[in-house]
């Protein structure tokens, strides 16, 4: 899966981020609890996204940010997230956005197969 190397959100919130490429810095498994280092844009094989689709999210169904999901679905299937150099995605942030409603809602990402198969709570001290 690649990704742009950072993410500059412009709008309501500004800010610029440095994506985490997994060929280079790997990511403590057990922080994919609580943090979300990857965003939904990147390109993948065709059949990546065939073999993996998104599934549902909702506030009315407690459930959110499905790119994160879907990011943590490929991973258990040895999937490694990784940067396209000197690259960039620009995002404008609104005030009320879907990303802000899930945080508002408390909403939690879906149940993944990552974390039942990674051995992640053998890293829990690491994170």
């Amino acid at each position: 899966m690649v990704h742009p190397e950072f993410i500059v959100s412009f709008g309501h919130l500004q800010s610029v981020c440095r994506i985490v490429d997994q060929s280079t810095a790997p990511f403590p498994t057990a922080a994919l609890l609580k943090t979300h280092p990857w965003n939904a844009q990147g390109f993948a094989p065709t059949e990546l996204y065939r073999a993996v689709p998104y599934q549902s999210a909702s506030v009315a169904e407690g459930f959110g940010y499905e790119d994160w999901h879907w990011n943590l679905e490929v991973m258990s299937r040895g999937v490694i997230h990784v940067t396209a150099p000197e690259t960039a995605i620009f995002y404008r942030r609104k005030a009320n956005s879907m990303l802000t409603e899930y945080a508002a809602a408390a909403v939690l990402i879906r149940p993944s197969q990552f974390f039942e198969d990674s051995g992640w709570m053998s890293q829990a001290g690491t994170a």
